[in-house]
């Protein structure tokens, strides 16, 4: 992931695809760290943004749904799975 003019793009080396994510949803992306809620997203992106949608949850569950479908999520319980154990 990097950021091109404030925009995120994402390249997806396994199935060969770059993503240019525009601003609304680079803020949603940014903020997919596992420590936030949908909840959380929303009213982060209502106060980043003044000209947000006005269903900004919706709008934030159906990004997350795009990213997921793209497979570009992880599953926060598949990393730590697959996360090495500390000794």
């Amino acid at each position: 992931m990097c950021k091109v003019e404030g925009d995120v793009v994402i390249l997806d080396r396994m199935k060969g695809y770059v993503h240019q994510l525009n601003a609304t949803a680079s803020h949603i992306w940014t903020a997919c760290d596992g420590r936030h809620s949908v909840d959380e997203i929303a009213a982060s992106l209502r106060a980043s943004f003044a000209d947000a949608p006005q269903d900004v949850h919706a709008t934030v569950m159906r990004t997350l749904s795009d990213f997921e479908k793209l497979g570009l999520l992880v599953s926060a319980s598949l990393t730590r799975d697959t996360a090495p154990e500390e000794t």
